[in-house]
């Protein structure tokens, strides 16, 4: 599985190469997709060498599925709070107010592509708990039931600047008189949900690492 994996990461920086080369075009495109579909790959080898590997039975396979499921999820929020940041600032650079409805759009899709992660996130975050805390006492008995806690508490709060960023911040992005306001707001949210989500992988890493509760 490793070998595997290191493949997997030379031909994505192949692919990452030439895609650095050939920046427009048709062709950019196809290896845009072929270094996600690499990159997906990569990321769905995690739970084998994961806690999810050592549940046995047919319910073993399931919590596998569920782990991988939860990885993709999370690829995609909180993993895009970043390219978003980035386009965020670089709309930040213009004073050209008829892209507002551009920037309006985009913020209500990248929030409600967010919001199904969310809830995918939810789902399976709730069933990988469950594999592994039996007895609610021990999620506060335990360190693995601390982790997960503050992990889940984190995880609320960044929900919590998601739907602040979709339900009071998109619509203003719209309106000249408030759009500036409202994307150095905007921005701000985003910088601190992706500080959050770094201390989730944190917490995320440190769960990895430690025994869960028998």
């Amino acid at each position: 599985l490793l070998l595997i994996r290191i493949a997997l990461l030379l031909l994505l920086a192949f692919g990452l190469a030439a895609a650095n080369v050939r920046a427009t075009g048709h062709n950019s495109r196809k290896l845009s997709w072929g270094n996600t579909i690499v990159a997906g790959c990569i990321l769905e080898t995690l739970p084998i060498t994961g806690h999810a590997a050592a549940t046995v039975g047919p319910i073993g396979m399931w919590h596998l599925g569920v782990d991988a499921l939860h990885l993709g999820a999370a690829a995609i929020w909180p993993g895009e709070l970043v390219c978003f940041a980035l386009w965020l600032k670089n709309r930040q650079m213009t004073t050209d107010f008829a892209r507002q409805s551009e920037l309006s759009r985009t913020t209500r899709r990248f929030s409600t592509s967010s919001l199904v992660a969310v809830a995918i996130l939810s789902t399976t975050g709730l069933c990988n708990g469950l594999f592994f805390v039996h007895q609610f006492q021990t999620a506060y008995t335990t360190v693995y039931g601390w982790l997960l806690l503050a992990k889940a508490l984190l995880f609320c709060l960044m929900l919590c600047f998601g739907a602040w960023n979709l339900l009071l911040l998109a619509p203003r992005l719209s309106m000249e008189a408030h759009a500036n306001a409202a994307l150095q707001r905007l921005l701000r949210n985003v910088h601190l949900e992706i500080f959050l989500a770094a201390v989730v992988l944190l917490l995320v890493a440190l769960l990895g690492i430690t025994e869960p509760p028998r």
